[in-house]
């Protein structure tokens, strides 16, 4: 799966390392009476470990050596997904981009794992592949292009042109949404962290 770069909070937040990719990211903004801020949840879905074969010998690419291969990987990845999203580090760069991160949590849901993020702010502060303003009458998300985007999701109106996708809604709504698919790139070679995340559930230590 292609890294993503549209959002804010996910550099600085360290939800994805050299490794980690996830097939989709929604996020739902949820607007005080008065527009002055609200609460932002983020979720992703379908984490994974995306395997790297660039430097693999032919012996390596033997079946049993890519199964202990994709084994480790996969053990060093959730490790650092949990190290990274408990992390103080996590609540702090939140901060820095205008949220107060009240709750983080890992899940399994159909037979995947999510990740998700939640907290209050005053002001989104996103980085250029984002933005976000409000107008007078419209609330306006613009997000650039990137050939690794499948589909976007909404219930806001979206038009898309050469460079960026503008999604509106009108001032009166409080609640918005919209869900990025990523196109599923090297399928083969994107494997699921649902199993790691069971057996940490079940007590078993990554360190």
């Amino acid at each position: 799966m292609k890294w993503f770069k549209y959002f804010i909070l996910l550099a600085a937040l360290y939800f994805l390392s050299a490794c980690l990719g996830y097939r989709a990211v929604e996020w739902r903004i949820h607007f005080n009476d008065n527009f002055t801020g609200g609460t932002v949840t983020v979720t992703f879905e379908d984490l994974t470990s995306d395997e790297l074969n660039l430097f693999s010998t032919p012996k390596e690419r033997e079946p049993e050596k890519r199964k202990q291969r994709i084994r480790a990987q996969k053990e060093q990845d959730f490790k650092q997904l949990l190290d990274s999203y408990r992390n103080d580090s996590f609540l702090l760069d939140g901060v820095e981009m205008g949220v107060y991160i009240k709750e983080r949590r890992l899940f399994e849901k159909d037979g995947k794992l999510y990740g998700s993020f939640s907290g209050v702010f005053r002001k989104l502060t996103p980085e250029s592949d984002l933005k976000l303003e409000l107008t007078k009458d419209e609330i306006v998300v613009t997000l650039q292009n990137d050939a690794g985007v499948e589909r976007i999701e909404t219930d806001g109106r979206m038009v898309t042109g050469e460079e960026t996708t503008t999604i509106t809604w009108p001032k009166t709504t409080h609640l918005i949404y919209w869900k990025t698919v990523m196109k599923k790139e090297n399928p083969g070679q994107s494997h699921s962290l649902v199993d790691e995340f069971r057996r940490w559930q079940k007590g078993e230590k990554f360190e």
